[in-house]
């Protein structure tokens, strides 16, 4: 039984008319079910760690976030970024036993957030920019 067992053209229209406006609401309401994280993206750090290699360092950000959403959130680009002194984003580091930073859902979690970072921009201010929301992380000497 296909749209063939409809004899009459009219009801053939009516079901396919029926089965876009379906498909339309069902695509609107999942595009606005996505999570919004600016309201609702939490950050607490609670350690800093920089390791320097050469030219580099990787710094390690751990801290408690959480976030109003029940569904997964990935804590990168372009929603958590670190910023030097200048407001460049710093380049996320990927390591091989690294933990995704990935938010399972609503309710606090320990997290560490890892990025390479050139030496030089150590001597600078760095800041957190979780959706949104800045929190400082380093303040650059000479500063208030």
């Amino acid at each position: 039984m296909g749209l063939n067992a409809f004899a009459d053209p009219r009801q053939k229209r009516m079901l396919l008319a029926m089965a876009a406006v379906t498909l339309g609401l069902l695509a609107w309401s999942a595009w606005t079910d996505r999570p919004s994280p600016r309201g609702g993206l939490r950050v607490e750090l609670s350690s800093i760690t920089a390791v320097r290699d050469g030219t580099h360092a990787q710094v390690t950000l751990t801290g408690t976030f959480s976030q109003s959403a029940d569904t997964p959130l990935r804590l990168e680009p372009p929603l958590v970024r670190l910023l030097n002194s200048r407001g460049e984003s710093l380049p996320v580091y990927l390591g091989p036993f690294l933990d995704e930073p990935v938010l399972p859902g609503r309710g606090p979690v320990t997290l560490s957030l890892h990025y390479q970072v050139v030496a030089a921009d150590l001597d600078g201010a760095l800041t957190l920019d979780a959706g949104g929301k800045r929190v400082p992380v380093k303040i650059a000497p000479g500063g208030p």
